[in-house]
């Protein structure tokens, strides 16, 4: 094999290599681009759950704080009459208002 020919595969095989890099560092940057919007599809989605979450522990605990200002407005109008009941010694009263209290109160 003459050295020209030698020159030239040689030249051949460092242009096919250069080609080969040149692919696949394209294709490495074309993933490392598709895997980033994927990141970013997925942080979005847990970010809008993230959300919801929060908008339904909002919900959930405003319903528990009504709940127990129904309950103390409840048990209070109980407490008003009971003491009422007891400065008229009405016994039957009295123990009627205190079953309502308990079952208030659970």
């Amino acid at each position: 094999m003459s050295e020209s020919n030698k020159e030239q595969e040689a030249e051949t095989a460092k242009k096919l290599i250069q080609e080969s890099l040149q692919h696949a560092a394209e294709e490495v940057s074309k993933t490392d681009f598709e895997e980033g919007l994927e990141r970013d599809r997925i942080h979005r989605t847990e970010q809008q759950v993230i959300q919801a979450l929060d908008r339904e522990r909002e919900r959930f605990e405003a319903q528990a704080a009504q709940r127990i200002r129904e309950s103390h407005g409840s048990l209070n109008e109980l407490n008003e009459r009971l003491q009422e009941a007891m400065a008229n010694n009405d016994q039957e009263r009295i123990q009627e208002l205190l079953r309502k209290m308990s079952q208030a109160s659970s």
